[in-house]
This record gives C-alpha cells, sequence and structure tokens, in this order.
C-alpha cells in the first residue's frame, strides 16, 4: 500500500499469497509476467499497466481492478473472475478463466483481434467496446454487451 505513489514490480512477479496492491492515484506497473495460483486485487485510480502475461506459466486464481483510473493488458489465464472495474485496454489476443465470470465496466478497447472463453460462466461488457478488431466470446454462460460495440 502507498498513499498516492507509483508501485513498480520490474521482471516476473510470482504471487505466493493473496496480494492486494493499493496506490491511491498512483500509477500500478508490472513489468514482466505476474503468475501464481492466487487471487491479485489492484486498486488504483491512477494508470494500471500489466506488460506481460499475466497467468501465461501459472494462472492467477483472479484478477480484479478497481474503478477509477485504466487499465492495460497482456493475455490474462485465471482459474477463476477476471473483473476490471475500470476503462480497459486489451493489448493481448487471450482472455481466460475456468468456468468463471468475465467482467469489463468500463469502455474496453480492443488493440488486436481477441477472445474471452469463460467455459460456462458469464461474460458481461457493461461500457463501450471499441478498438476496431475482432472481439470472440466463448461461453455457455450468459453475454451481455450493454453498451455500444463498433464492430470491424
Amino acid at each position: 500500500t502507498t498513499t498516492n505513489a507509483n508501485f513498480t514490480a520490474a521482471g516476473t512477479t510470482t504471487l505466493t499469497n493473496n496480494a492486494t496492491v493499493s496506490t491511491g492515484t498512483g500509477n500500478v506497473t508490472f513489468t514482466g509476467a505476474v503468475d501464481g495460483a492466487k487471487d491479485l486485487v489492484v486498486n488504483s485510480t491512477g494508470t494500471t499497466l500489466f506488460s506481460a502475461a499475466v497467468g501465461g506459466t501459472t494462472g492467477l486464481s483472479s484478477l480484479t481492478t478497481n474503478a477509477g483510473g485504466t487499465v492495460t493488458l497482456q493475455n490474462v489465464n485465471t482459474t477463476g473472475a477476471q473483473s476490471y472495474g475500470e476503462n480497459a485496454t486489451l493489448n493481448g489476443t487471450s482472455y481466460t478463466t475456468a468456468n468463471a465470470t468475465f467482467l469489463a465496466s468500463g469502455t474496453t478497447t480492443l488493440t488486436n483481434n481477441a477472445t474471452v472463453s469463460t467455459g460456462t460462466a458469464n461474460v458481461t461488457f457493461t461500457g463501450a467496446v471499441d478498438g476496431g478488431q475482432a472481439l470472440t466470446v466463448n461461453s455457455t454462460g450468459a453475454t451481455l454487451f450493454s453498451g455500444y460495440w463498433n464492430a470491424p
């Protein structure tokens, strides 16, 4: 936890316990891969940046970011839910859960063709989906787009 200061984890981060990173208005940056079968919560009204895959080697139990600010992500793999409370830029191509929900609460910008796979769980985009790239949703649960979708 910091008081409105930036947090940077350089290189690969391996979670050995559930973790919460809280920075107030400070930015959060993970420069390398983030792995480990644990929950990661990031609370920042600044910019949150994942520069490499999350759960690429060992899927996280869940990944949650709070409302306010922005989040930019590469590929993400979790066994539990993925919940992005602010505007999200999806720079990767794959966002996968193991029968757990995917929720993007703000505007979602796609910079590549992307696939969201949740097995039997729901997929929800409450804000606009933009970026002019293709989005594939693989889920036998409900899929909801509450905002507009700027399809390619």
